[in-house]
């Protein structure tokens, strides 16, 4: 794991506003929760956005000035779009423009260098499908469909037969009712 550095120094950010990057939802960025012992995470956080595609990596402003905030996701790197958000206590996140460099032109959003995106793991199916190479696949006949035996009557489309002919469905009635329309 590698510690993930940005830095900035937004002049309008009072002390207690929380700041933070918004990343997209499938980056492996770790909880800071998860590393107390990593003073360059002390009061950091890392909030995921159910409603949205978005984790916001941040922190808390406790002093004016240049403002640090770091998270931990793997050394790879890649490049993903970047927000830079801003909240009041129990307030929703507030998107700001932000620059890359001081030359740079301001914008809501910047695609920069970040953490790789998360890769899921292949699914392990059991046995590899090379094994089976040659055999046929379950229940399967190669000589044909089976069907059931000439003349023989399930319960299911007994009864249904009978409700056509008769008011009487009793089983016995059926079968009879049956043998008869059969034998004639």
């Amino acid at each position: 794991m590698v510690l993930h550095r940005a830095t900035g120094n937004p002049g309008e950010l009072p002390i207690g506003r929380r700041v933070a990057l918004g990343l997209p939802d499938d980056l492996d960025v770790k909880d800071p929760n998860l590393l107390p012992g990593v003073a360059a995470l002390a009061g950091m956080f890392l909030e995921h956005d159910a409603g949205a595609s978005r984790q916001y990596a941040g922190r808390v402003v406790t002093a004016l000035g240049t403002q640090t905030i770091s998270f931990v996701a793997p050394q790879a790197q890649g490049t993903c779009e970047v927000l830079l958000v801003t909240e009041l206590t129990s307030q929703p996140w507030v998107v700001q423009p932000f620059a890359t460099s001081a030359a740079g032109t301001p914008e809501i959003a910047q695609v920069m260098a970040g953490p790789v995106r998360r890769v899921s793991p292949p699914v392990f199916t059991g046995r590899p499908v090379t094994d089976f190479a040659g055999s046929l696949p379950y229940a399967n006949e190669a000589f044909g469909v089976y069907q059931p035996l000439a003349g023989w009557l399930s319960q299911q489309s007994t009864l249904r037969f009978a409700r056509r002919e008769s008011d009487d469905i009793s089983p016995r009635n059926v079968s009879e009712a049956l043998r008869c329309t059969i034998a004639n």
